[in-house]
């Protein structure tokens, strides 16, 4: 079934937790229609797109490629890392990220982990969690100082309208460029 759904463009997570189980999710790619059918308007709901560096870490490729893909076409640049100690690395590299899109629950180093040592020296920095697990299953300090965060699994508009919600509101409080604000 893994090869099925990964060759057609799809994804399939899974998530344990001790005494909770395993949950496998099958994500069937979106059906695009036929190539001589117009592109959709984008609802009026979903804000615009800005202009806007993201920093993405999480440990599960297919899900990285899917939300760099979805990213980048909404118009964001996408530097991506698949654990804490990568994207420590790229954030070094990269003064002027926007945002940063994170797994709370990674190998290694957690996703607030990595905020807060990112944070020490930028503190401006927002921070999206994303995650499989319940709310009710993460102490609540361990979201503390979050701009926000986005049940897995999201919807690509989800997405595309948290990221832009939150980098817009951050380019508007620092004088973000005229056009970034103004695009439609």
């Amino acid at each position: 079934m893994f090869g099925i759904v990964e060759q057609s463009g799809g994804l399939i997570t899974l998530e344990t937790a001790p005494g909770a189980g395993t949950t496998f999710r099958v994500y069937p790619p979106v059906d695009a229609g036929t190539v001589d059918q117009p592109a959709a308007a984008p609802a009026s709901d979903t804000p615009a797109p800005l202009a806007g560096k993201v920093l993405l870490v999480e440990d599960e490729a297919p899900l990285r490629r899917l939300v760099t893909k979805v990213l980048t076409a909404a118009g964001y640049q996408v530097l991506d890392a698949a654990n804490g100690d990568d994207a420590l690395v790229l954030a070094s590299r990269n003064p002027s990220i926007d945002l940063m899109l994170t797994d709370v629950v990674m190998p290694g180093m957690s996703g607030p982990d990595l905020a807060a040592r990112l944070r020490a020296s930028r503190p401006e920095l927002l921070v999206l969690y994303m995650s499989g697990y319940d709310r009710d299953l993460i102490d609540p300090k361990t979201l503390e100082g979050a701009a926000s965060s986005l049940p897995k699994p999201f919807t690509r508009r989800a997405l595309r309208a948290k990221v832009a919600t939150l980098i817009g509101a951050k380019q508007g409080e620092t004088g973000g460029s005229q056009s970034a604000r103004t695009r439609t």
